[in-house]
C-alpha cells in the first residue's frame, strides 16, 4: 500500500513546522532511531532527489568556503563584523541553540541541546562555518540587514581586553583565524521558555503561563546540567526566558540558590518585565553578581502600560522600579535600562518615557515592534501618516544623549540628530562586560 508523503513533522513537543531541507533528514533519523524502524519509504523519488541536490550544493559551497578561508587565513585577521559566534550561545524553545537573536541572523541553529552537549555545539561544523563567513566578511549570508551591528564599524581585535585570560585567548583565536576555538563560551542566553506572568501585545498568543511551578522540560534541565560545567569559569548568564526569568521555576531557583562565593566569576544579566522584582524577592537573589538589568515597560503612563502589558499593574511596577533604583545606588547593578518596544499605542510617549528613565538614573532602550500584532506595527504597514508623526516626536532635541539607545529608529530620526545617536546595545549589552576595553576603561 502506497503511503502518502507527510508534509508536516514535529520538531519539538507542542509545535509543528513545515518540512525544510535543513530539518527533514535530522527529524527522519531521529524517528528511525526512536521507533526502531526504517521510515525512508515515506520519501518519494522527487523528495530524495531534492535532498541529494541540496546536499551537493551545500557540499560545493562548503568546499569553496574552505578554500577561500584557507587562502585568506595566512594573512591573519585584524577585525570581525560581529563577536557573537566567538563569544556566545543562545538557548531557545525546543532545545535549539543559536548565536544571535532570531530577528538578526540567517543562521537559525548551530545545534540542539537535546542531542549534543554545549562542548560539541561550541566547536561544531555549523558554528565553525558561521565563524569562517564572518571572518571573510560574508555577512549577507549570515546576517539580516536590520541587525544593529551594521550601524557600527567592525570590531577591531585591538578593542578586546587582553588583560584578562579570556580576552587574550579570544584575541589570539580571531587573529590567527582559529575557528575551532580554544576559548570557552563567555555569554549564555537562557531564552528557552515562554513562561511569563503577562500577556503583552507584541508577544502574541505563543507566550503563556506554562510551567510556572510545574514540570520543567527535559531540554531545559539538560541545559542547566551542561552549564554547571562552566560555573568555575568567567562567564555571563543572560536570563531572558523569552518570557520572564522570575516567572520560570528553573531560573528563579537558579538565582535564589546560586553560590556566588564558590562561583564568583559568574555574572548575571536580566531581561524582565520587573513586576516580580518586589522587595521580598530581591532579598532572596541580591547576593549574586549582576552586570545590568533591562526592564521592559513600553509606556510612560498607567493607561498605556496596562493596555500593552495585559495583566500588568502600574503601581506594582513603580514599587519594583524603586527596588532597582536602590539596588543601582548600592552598586548591585552597573546599569539599569528600561525598554520600550515602539508601536502605535506608545510612540507619542517616547519623550516622557526617556524623561522618566533619567529621573531614576536609568538608561533608555528603544526598538521597533516586529510582527503584525493588533494593527500596532505601523512600520511594516508603512502607515505614512503615523510615521510622519513619529518623525515629529523624534525631532525633540531633549530625547538624545549617551543614555538613550534608538539605533533601530535611525531612519526616522532627523539628519541633524543622527550624530547624537548612541549604540550602547553593542558595547556593554550582549557582550561580556569584561571583554571590551571600552567597558573596562569606563569603570576605571
Amino acid at each position: 500500500m502506497k503511503v502518502k508523503e507527510k508534509r508536516m513533522i514535529k520538531s519539538y513537543p507542542g509545535k509543528r513546522t513545515p518540512i525544510t531541507n535543513d530539518n527533514f533528514e535530522n527529524n527522519l533519523n531521529y524517528r528511525i532511531k526512536k521507533d526502531g524502524v526504517n521510515l525512508k519509504y515515506l520519501l518519494n523519488k522527487t523528495t530524495l532527489l531534492k535532498i541529494n541536490l541540496v546536499r551537493l550544493v551545500n557540499f560545493l559551497s562548503n568546499v569553496c568556503l574552505d578554500i577561500h578561508f584557507f587562502i585568506r587565513k595566512r594573512k591573519g585577521f585584524t577585525s570581525v563584523p560581529c563577536l557573537h559566534p566567538f563569544t556566545r550561545l543562545e538557548f531557545v524553545v525546543g532545545g535549539v541553540v543559536r548565536n544571535c537573536c532570531s530577528h538578526h541572523t540567517k543562521v537559525q541553529s548551530v545545534g540542539n541541546i537535546k542531542y549534543k552537549t554545549i562542548e560539541q555545539i561550541w566547536n561544531g561544523k555549523e558554528i565553525i562555518r558561521f565563524r569562517k563567513r564572518l571572518l571573510l566578511g560574508q555577512t549577507k549570508k549570515t546576517c539580516m540587514p536590520n541587525c544593529p551591528r551594521f550601524f557600527s564599524p567592525p570590531n577591531s581585535i585591538r578593542e578586546i581586553n587582553t588583560n584578562v585570560n579570556e580576552g587574550a585567548l579570544l584575541y589570539d583565536d580571531i587573529r590567527t583565524g582559529r575557528v575551532k576555538l580554544i576559548i570557552h563560551p563567555l555569554w549564555f542566553n537562557l531564552a528557552n521558555s515562554t513562561v511569563c506572568n503577562l500577556k503583552c501585545t507584541m508577544c502574541g498568543p505563543a507566550y503563556k503561563r506554562g510551567h510556572l511551578n510545574g514540570d520543567i522540560p527535559g531540554y531545559v534541565k539538560k541545559t542547566h546540567e551542561n552549564l554547571r560545567r562552566y560555573f568555575d569559569k568567567r562567564i555571563t548568564l543572560y536570563l531572558t526566558g523569552n518570557g520572564d526569568p522570575l516567572a520560570r521555576k528553573d531560573t528563579r531557583e537558579l538565582l535564589q540558590n546560586f553560590d556566588d562565593k564558590k562561583y564568583n566569576k559568574v555574572t548575571f544579566e536580566i531581561l524582565t518585565n520587573g513586576l516580580l522584582f518586589q522587595p521580598r524577592m530581591w532579598e532572596k537573589i541580591k547576593h549574586n553578581n549582576y552586570n545590568w538589568v533591562n526592564i521592559s515597560i513600553d509606556a510612560a503612563t498607567k493607561e498605556t502600560f496596562e493596555k500593552i502589558r495585559y495583566g500588568g499593574n502600574w503601581e506594582q511596577l513603580m514599587k519594583a522600579l524603586e527596588v532597582f533604583k536602590k539596588a543601582k545606588e548600592e552598586g548591585k547593578f552597573r546599569n539599569v535600562i528600561i525598554n520600550m518596544t515602539v508601536m502605535r499605542s506608545n510612540f507619542r510617549e517616547i519623550p516622557q518615557f526617556i524623561k522618566m528613565a533619567r529621573g531614576m538614573g536609568f538608561k533608555s532602550f528603544l526598538t521597533k515592534i516586529r510582527g503584525k500584532w493588533e494593527n500596532e506595527n505601523f512600520f511594516e504597514s508603512n502607515d505614512v501618516e503615523t510615521i510622519q508623526e513619529l518623525k515629529t516626536v523624534l525631532a525633540n532635541p531633549d530625547i538624545y544623549g549617551d543614555d538613550v539607545h534608538m539605533v533601530e529608529l535611525t531612519k526616522y530620526v532627523p539628519q541633524k540628530f543622527r550624530s547624537r545617536l548612541h549604540n550602547f546595545g553593542l558595547t556593554f549589552m550582549h557582550t561580556p562586560y569584561f571583554l571590551m576595553r571600552s567597558n573596562v576603561d569606563s569603570r576605571s
